[in-house]
């Protein structure tokens, strides 16, 4: 995602046409689970977790930046060190 996403709706952006459906979104330190598709709108800096099929894996691929998804693993391993 990025910021020609931000404030469009999960339809706005077209996820499901794809193959993708969003399971959930975090944005800063509150999760969003299973949002709703139609009023849900994103911002930028959410983090989008996702279940997709193996078809739409280049749509992913493009999506994600590869900077992101390092900081996103090493936020996750400092939470599960604090916990």
């Amino acid at each position: 995602m990025d910021e020609t996403d931000e404030g469009k709706t999960l339809v706005e952006l077209g996820y499901a046409r794809k193959g993708v459906i969003v399971l959930a979104v975090r944005r800063g330190d509150e999760w969003h689970i299973m949002p709703p598709y139609t009023a849900f709108k994103v911002k930028n800096g959410d983090i989008l977790l996702v279940k997709y099929y193996s078809e739409s894996e280049e749509f992913i691929e493009k999506l994600e930046k590869e900077e992101d998804r390092e900081e996103m693993i090493e936020e996750i391993q400092e939470e599960e060190w604090e916990e």
